[in-house]
């Protein structure tokens, strides 16, 4: 599979919507955004179309250009028209905007196990740790067409369960994935707009009765429920609650959204407020206490006034419009999302379905796709071993520099498109930086798709470590196609590297970590103390690996690479490389061609001989003219050509056989007899 954005987005329009998704069209709305950060709606561009390969790479190119936006219906429309209007057909999927939550791992596992495939939107939200994690459009496929009031009321009950977005309705818009967003807070350090990036996708779809089991909602009810909430008068005066009364949820959206109103990147103050009442509903407060959390939001009480408004007529505007029965319903169903974020535990999701398949559903799952043909899988877990100073890393290097700029192969094998990748150097940062301008300088290309963490602290054999990993790769606007991390025994600590039962831990915490971010990931390890043929550490290791690559070297053999386990794929022979120096000092890797292996381990009267052979059918040879060409040393050519004149060697087993013929200084020349 070539690994580019437009194909990303293709894989997830399949997965959502099936093979179908060809025939159905979607709204499509471009908009510019303007030096103020806010989007040019009233002169958007307004298109139905298919989401086809043509299609989708036109998408991807006009999101490109600085400030252009891109956005969707995920129902299918029955017409073109203006996006707020709905003509919405039968929807095939559900989906929620997770924008304002941090999706942990837990709640992320949840979703993949119930056949969710999660698109990271390109924005970052803060934690109550203070750090930046991505947020996230959900999707899910459903098994057959669903009319769009139950769709939307389908997306209601997600919405609820993960505390995401109200883009409830079948004429919302989310965004193209493979496409940039412009955002001025999510514009990168390079001047270009955050990736919306595939991070899982899952090809399983629902039946709604199973995704109300999965939900916890009643599947018999078929309409929206009933708002029975009555009417609230204005109270007289805010109810203060501390940090522990309110609860983890309500405290993270006053840090999240009053940042955010501070930034000036949150324009429905209604859609915030609305949000922000139903966490309090959720957390058991009163009117009078939501008025005084949403006093805690200085910037809102700010454009209020300027609004000719106050925050409290908005609260009650928001608290009577949202129905606080069923939240609370809700809340009695959620899954752990609120309870992680109050830092209690909750108890393991049940599951909707077996994960158990059938034969059938066997012969359905899509065929492996590789970054590199019958090589590198798209995702799974690999190792790259050799001895100390034997050529691993600059291998490595040579591997990421060809998938990052598109080259055509790698020792052979053909590279299916480029593709991001995030190197994660655990030693030898202080002249890193060198090996890649050597690569550079043999090699002619170069790419900013590669990104590298220079020793950074990283245990694998630490979940908060391996998390705070994957944090940084999504953090980013990369879409990662392979992440190499050097060297494996310096990334796992606390485990005996001998123990199979920790490294078996720590193999199935980075199986777990390639699904997550739906890409490969590389172990750069070193060879065995006593036995240079496999890998040191634990003897369960290559059974769990996808793929094994191996670095052998020595001083008459010279270095060679060849790869002695490969899932699904080939073994591959063993290819002979050499480290070439450039003109900075450093080397780079360099695959020698079949001629050039068995030249280099010729005897230096043995490459003579071929010299002669080739280049002395017209005339005489000189020994200056054969030592330049060889590279060897002219006392050291003279001293063979002697030899070779006075023996004549090469005349033994040769056809023709040839005389070398010593005249004038050992000028020497070669005739068939």
């Amino acid at each position: 599979m070539t690994i580019t954005r437009r194909n990303a987005a293709r894989e997830f329009f399949i997965s959502t919507y099936g093979n179908k998704y060809a025939n159905l069209k979607f709204t499509v709305v471009l908009a510019t955004r303007l030096a103020n950060g806010e989007l040019d709606w009233k002169n958007r561009r307004v298109l139905l179309l298919a989401m086809n390969r043509a299609t989708l790479s036109k998408l991807i190119s006009y999101s490109d250009e600085p400030g252009t936006e891109v956005f969707y219906t995920p129902v299918p429309r029955t017409a073109k028209g203006d996006p707020s209007v709905d003509n919405s057909g039968d929807g095939y999927s559900i989906y929620a905007d997770v924008d304002k939550r941090v999706l942990d791992a837990a709640v992320r596992n949840w979703l993949r196990m119930n056949g969710f495939s999660l698109i990271r939107s390109g924005g970052v939200v803060v934690g109550e740790d203070g750090q930046k994690y991505p947020r996230f459009h959900v999707h899910l496929g459903l098994s057959s067409s669903t009319p769009p009031r139950e769709v939307e009321e389908l997306n209601a009950a997600l919405a609820a369960k993960l505390g995401a977005d109200s883009k409830t309705s079948s004429a919302a818009l989310l965004r193209v994935p493979g496409t940039r967003n412009w955002k001025p807070e999510n514009i990168g350090a390079n001047g270009r707009g955050a990736l919306v990036a595939v991070a899982s996708l899952s090809y399983r779809s629902l039946s709604v009765s199973e995704l109300h089991q999965a939900l916890g909602t009643d599947a018999s009810s078929t309409s929206a429920p009933v708002r029975t909430q009555s009417k609230h008068e204005a109270p007289t005066e805010p109810v203060k609650t501390s940090r522990r009364e309110r609860g983890g949820r309500v405290n993270a959206t006053l840090t999240g959204f009053n940042g955010m109103y501070k930034e000036g990147t949150r324009t429905n103050r209604h859609g915030l407020l609305m949000g922000l009442v139903k966490d309090c509903i959720r957390a058991g407060l009163t009117l009078e206490q939501t008025w005084g959390v949403a006093e805690e939001l200085d910037a809102a009480q700010d454009k209020a006034a300027e609004e000719g408004t106050t925050v409290l007529s908005q609260v009650i505007k928001a608290w009577n419009s949202t129905p606080a029965e069923q939240v609370r319903a809700e809340l009695a169903t959620a899954d752990s999302v609120a309870e992680r974020l109050a830092g209690t535990q909750a108890a393991e999701p049940k599951r909707s379905t077996s994960r158990f398949l059938t034969r059938q559903q066997l012969r359905e799952r899509p065929e492996p796709r590789w970054l590199i043909e019958r090589l590198l899988p798209e995702y799974g877990v690999g190792q790259l071993f050799g001895p100390s100073y034997g050529g691993k890393t600059y291998a490595a290097v040579d591997l990421s520099m060809r998938l990052c700029t598109g080259m055509d192969d790698w020792i052979g094998q053909k590279i299916n498109g480029k593709g991001s990748v995030f190197y994660v150097l655990m030693e030898g940062g202080f002249d890193f930086a060198k090996r890649l301008d050597a690569w550079e300088m043999k090699y002619g290309r170069t790419s900013d798709e590669l990104s590298v963490m220079v020793e950074e602290e990283l245990n694998l054999a630490d979940p908060d470590s391996v998390e705070a990993l994957a944090a940084d790769v999504e953090a980013t606007s990369s879409t990662p196609a392979l992440l190499v991390i050097d060297t494996q025994s310096l990334a796992v600590r606390g485990v005996d590297e001998n123990d199979n039962t920790g490294m078996n831990e720590v193999m199935q915490s980075l199986k777990a970590l390639s699904k997550r971010l739906n890409c490969f990931i590389l172990l750069v390890h070193h060879t065995g103390h006593e036995n240079g043929d496999r890998a040191r550490g634990a003897s369960s290791q290559p059974a769990a690996l996808d793929v094994i690559i191996r670095i052998r070297s020595s001083e008459d053999k010279g270095r060679h690479i060849d790869v002695t386990k490969v899932k699904a794929g080939r073994e591959i022979k063993a290819v002979e490389f050499r480290l070439e120096e450039q003109r900075n000092g450093a080397p780079a890797f360099t695959v020698m061609t079949a001629a050039e292996s068995v030249a280099a381990h010729l005897s230096n009267e043995d490459r003579i001989v071929a010299y002669i052979r080739e280049n002395a059918t017209d005339g005489p040879v000189h020994p200056n003219d054969i030592a330049k060409a060889l590279g060897l040393g002219e006392s050291t050519v003279r001293a063979h050509c002697g030899t070779l004149a006075d023996e004549a060697k090469c005349m033994k087993g040769q056809r023709p056989p040839l005389v070398v013929h010593k005249i004038r200084r050992q000028v020497l020349y070669a005739v068939a007899e």
